[in-house]
């Protein structure tokens, strides 16, 4: 898959998606999302015959469309992004995050629709992510500040700075970071951290995850005699 950017007319479109009220309805709520936010997520394109049709992201190209000949498409919006799919395997889906916006702006998004009344789906749905992302996004506000500029620098991204807030304790969450650095990016790890058990990291670098984190005197004494061992 390659991230590719294309004029209008590059693109076509086989199918007309515009059969009933609720997708025109769908697609003037994206003429609105587009304006307001911008494109989230790339269209998803094959090549064929020196065109690139859009096999994911119809309602979207109808909504830039429209947006076209209203004279009110974002500027940014010139050329559209696309994802060309060389062997015409579609995946799945496009994840659980928009591709066109870094952890922080996601966020920013989530967090301003949330104070100005929207409910979680509602945040959801705009911002095409799903329910989980929202959760993490509102789990930040328990973060340590020093966490939380980390997060907004992008020193740590999303998952791991969703996954430090599960310990309850700012202090603790800012221990472990510095314990396990920034780079405790790995999906053991940050699954360990949003489960409850403890990490450990020796001074050899070898990552020791435990049952619980409660301090029980045999984790306690278990930590205490690797570090000295190491």
């Amino acid at each position: 898959m390659t991230i590719i950017s294309l004029p209008h007319e590059a693109l076509l479109s086989k199918a007309n998606i515009c059969f009933s009220s609720a997708i025109r309805k769908k697609v003037e709520t994206l003429c609105q999302d587009i304006v307001t936010t911008g494109l989230l997520n790339p269209l998803i394109v094959i090549r064929e015959n020196g065109r690139y049709v859009i096999m994911d992201g119809k309602k979207r190209f109808k909504a830039i469309r429209k947006l076209t000949r209203r004279n009110m498409l974002p500027r940014s919006l010139c050329n559209i992004p696309c994802i060309l799919i060389d062997d015409a395997t579609l995946p799945a889906d496009n994840g659980p995050k928009p591709l066109l916006l870094s952890d922080q702006e996601l966020v920013t998004g989530l967090i301003h629709a949330m104070n100005s009344g929207s409910t979680s789906c509602e945040a959801a749905n705009k911002f095409q992510c799903s329910p989980a992302i929202v959760q993490q996004a509102q789990s930040l506000e328990t973060l340590h500040p020093k966490l939380q500029d980390a997060f907004t620098s992008g020193t740590i991204n999303l998952e791991q700075a969703a996954a430090f807030a599960t310990l309850p304790n700012p202090k603790s969450q800012w221990d472990l970071l510095i314990q396990l650095g920034p780079f405790a990016s790995d999906k053991d790890i940050i699954a360990a951290i949003s489960n409850g058990e403890t990490v450990i990291e020796t001074k050899a670098g070898n990552v020791i995850i435990l049952p619980s984190r409660a301090p029980v005197p045999c984790i306690m004494a278990l930590a205490d005699g690797m570090k000295m061992a190491a």
